[in-house]
This record gives structure tokens, sequence and C-alpha cells, in this order.
């Protein structure tokens, strides 16, 4: 009996924090993450700013939490895609993945996690940017890349190259094929590499 009333909470409290980040998003997506509060996120979520901090530290936890979440996308869901391809294929179907995560978040969102002041883009290390490691790093060591460049040189390289697209993406309202065009610029970068 005490058990199954410990998982209703957990249940519960796995439900609450959903809904706060649920709503969360929903404001950052309409007014920007620097513009929105925690007192403006508890009061549409309706719960008590204590029940906010038992679920998150912070606001910034939110935002680290969107990051999580793509993370955890590319090493259970990417990563086994990527298993038995040529690196060639593997980087450029990576991207692909990167590129249609991007779209099914939308524009919108997009825009504001591109313009939010936040370093997590260059954070080192990320799940998501150790799948590509990987990849790099078994052709590197396979003699099928060669390059001066380590494994975590082309990552970054890469990377920066494809947030400048999304970049740009957002700042032309989405006014170009996304998908395509990082497919299009990797494919034309890993012949540099």
């Amino acid at each position: 009996m005490t058990q199954e009333k410990q998982t209703n909470r957990q249940i519960q409290a796995q439900q609450t924090k959903d809904k706060v980040y649920q709503v969360a998003i929903h404001l950052f997506e309409t007014k920007g993450f620097e513009n929105i509060t925690v007192d403006e996120i508890c009061k549409v979520a309706n719960v008590s700013t204590g029940t906010f901090y038992n679920v998150f530290k912070t606001k910034y936890e939110i935002l680290d939490r969107i990051f999580e979440l793509a993370d955890i996308y590319f090493t259970e869901q990417v990563q086994e895609k990527l298993i038995g391809l040529g690196y060639q294929e593997s980087i450029l179907l990576f991207f692909d993945y990167y590129a249609d995560y991007s779209l099914e978040r939308g524009l919108t969102f997009t825009k504001q996690l591109y313009g939010v002041q936040n370093n997590l883009f260059a954070k080192d290390n990320r799940p998501m940017l150790l799948v590509l490691r990987n990849v790099i790093q078994m052709a590197l060591d396979k003699n099928e890349l060669k390059s001066d460049l380590s494994s975590d040189e082309m990552v970054q390289f890469l990377f920066v190259c494809v947030r400048g697209i999304v970049y740009d993406w957002c700042l032309r309202d989405g006014r170009f094929d996304l998908k395509n065009r990082i497919h299009e610029y990797v494919n034309r970068l890993i012949q540099t590499l």
C-alpha cells in the first residue's frame, strides 16, 4: 500500500513538472525567455511558487531541460540509426535529424532558442555532440577519414556551420528549406575535412 502511494506521488510530481515545463515553453515561444518570470509561469500553470521550485531550481533549469531532451533524442533515437553506415552518410543523416528536430520544434521556438543569451550551444561534451564525435573518431581510427583536425575540432567546425544555417533560417523567417540547406552545406563541408 505504501509503495502505491509513493508511486502515485511520483506520477503526480512528474505530471506537475511536465505541466510547468509545457507552460514555460509556451510562454518562451510567445514572449521570449528573458521576458517571462517564474511568477508568470506559476500563474499560467496554476501552481504555487513553491511547487515550481520543487520541480525546477530556476527558470534557467527549464532551458537546460530543452537541451537535455535534445541530447536524449540524439543518444536514444538517432545514434542507433547511424550504426553500420559509412562516416559521410552518418554525418549527413545526423544533421538531417538535427534539421528535422529544429523543424519539429518550429520557427518561433527555434528563433527564441537562438535568441536567448545562453551558453548551452557552446557546451562541450554534450551527449548529442558525442554521438557525432564517435562517428568521426571511428572514421579516423579506420583511416577512412584523414585530417589534421581532431574529432572534437571537426565536430565543433560542423556545428558552428550548421548553427549558422539555422540562425540564418531564423533571420529569414524560414524562407528556405532548412533540411535541404543543411544537407547541402554539410555535404560540402565533409569534402573539406
